[in-house]
């Protein structure tokens, strides 16, 4: 290697040596935090006023009703699970159809965790048809409810 060439090599290297770690970190730094959907909820909103129920549907140990207070768009859905669930991970999502096999339609509603009652807002614009209790470790799911 000629003189010049080790000149420049080192120069190189130098450069290398200061925005190899700058990089790592830059990139290290843009990664962005996990974070749930914005639409998950772990607490129970209050009941709707007025509300009457407007369907049911019943599964394995669990009670779905469906409720909508008078001249509102806005529904509520509220779930009793009766029984211990199948698994710990039991993701609630609403379905627009009768048929429960397109994920792409589902929305999220929530996370059921334990027996109890449990509450979730639909958004207005949306047509249910029914919930689908979702194990989100093994990926599969659990029980398909739908409303008569």
């Amino acid at each position: 290697m000629t003189p010049t060439l080790r000149r420049r090599h080192q120069q190189i290297w130098m450069i290398l040596a200061i925005l190899l770690p700058l990089g790592f970190i830059a990139s290290w730094m843009s990664i962005p935090a996990p974070s749930l959907p914005d639409q998950l909820t772990r607490t129970n909103p209050p009941l709707l006023q007025n509300a009457i129920q407007i369907a049911d549907g019943t599964g394995e140990g669990i009670q779905v009703g469906l409720f909508a207070a008078p001249g509102q768009k806005e529904k509520q859905i509220l779930i009793e699970v009766q029984q211990e669930l199948q698994s710990a991970s039991t993701w609630v999502y609403s379905t627009p159809a009768q048929d429960a096999s397109g994920t792409k339609k589902w929305t999220i509603l929530g996370l059921l965790e334990h027996t109890g009652q449990y509450r979730f807002n639909l958004p207005s614009d949306q047509a249910t048809a029914g919930i689908v209790l979702y194990d989100g470790i093994k990926q599969e799911v659990l029980q398909t409810i739908f409303f008569e």
